[in-house]
């Protein structure tokens, strides 16, 4: 799915109050894991739910090994009571910025925190002169597109995936 950035589209409410944001660039890795595991292992990701645990391991991993390509500064995490409850992390491509991976912590779901992180780093890289961003995801995960479609994402292009454990 691929979103036309616009200011308007982008306008949310802003962080729940009792929580807060932070940019990726100053949580570390460990205090994502759980986060992050949590919320692919009660998705319905169907990549990731193929995987075994060692290799949701290393996806984890390299995505999160703040390589180069990985936009720290417009990439965020939200807490609440000092743990990482919701994350996006944005990653910089030749044509411009893909959504990598967006996760709220089950425990956390439906208050309006994947909408106000992602939202947040979309704003951040229309701040930058981005003028459009791509997202991938499961065309069964009727709640991520939801959320992505009122964002102002539409489909470009269907993929097949092939699963790990098939």
């Amino acid at each position: 799915m691929r979103a036309k950035l616009k200011k308007r589209a982008l306008v949310g409410s802003g962080v729940p109050q009792g929580f807060s944001l932070h940019r990726l660039a100053t949580v570390g890795n460990e205090e994502i894991r759980d986060c992050y595991f949590k919320a692919f292992l009660d998705s319905r990701n169907r990549l990731f739910l193929s995987m075994k645990r060692e290799q949701q391991g290393v996806t984890f991993s390299e995505c999160f090994g703040r390589l180069d390509s990985v936009d720290q500064e417009h990439s965020y995490c939200i807490r609440k009571s000092g743990r990482v409850v919701a994350f996006v992390l944005l990653e910089r491509q030749k044509d411009g910025y893909l959504v990598e991976h967006l996760g709220v912590h089950p425990k956390y779901r439906r208050r309006g925190l994947g909408g106000t992180i992602l939202a947040q780093g979309l704003c951040d890289l229309l701040s930058i002169g981005a003028r459009s961003a791509d997202i991938e995801t499961d065309v069964t995960n009727t709640p991520a597109t939801r959320l992505y479609r009122r964002l102002g994402f539409s489909p470009v292009n269907r993929q097949a995936y092939y699963y790990w454990n098939v």
